[in-house]
């Protein structure tokens, strides 16, 4: 119980229930749907960081493979057009996830 009132989420203390004395309520509001929505898009916006940071550390391993010389020029263009093809595939599943997501939220609140 000294969790659930050291928690800010909560910040309330629990209450007696009228019914029964052994037993304690706590309030709990709903999360606005506002802000489900911005979590999402904070959350997918995130993702999308994320993808675009691999990439970026792929394509600096490729160059210094080709500063290297273990790969020719033409495997190290179609390496990055693969890398980019990937990139562009991940990028339309989060799309697709935040917009599926987005609706869900929408459905609900509405």
């Amino acid at each position: 119980m000294s969790a659930v009132q050291r928690s800010e989420a909560f910040n309330q203390q629990p209450q007696r229930s009228e019914d029964n004395a052994l037993e304690l309520t706590l309030t709990v509001e709903p999360e606005r749907a506002e802000e489900l929505v911005r979590r999402a898009k904070e959350t997918c916006q995130a993702w999308r960081d994320q993808v675009r940071d691999e990439s970026h550390r792929r394509e600096a391993v490729h160059k210094k493979w080709r500063a290297d010389r273990l790969i020719l020029s033409d495997d190290h263009h179609k390496l990055r057009e693969k890398v980019q093809k990937l990139q562009d595939d991940r990028m339309k599943v989060i799309a697709q996830k935040e917009k599926e997501i987005l609706q869900f939220i929408a459905n609900k609140a509405g």
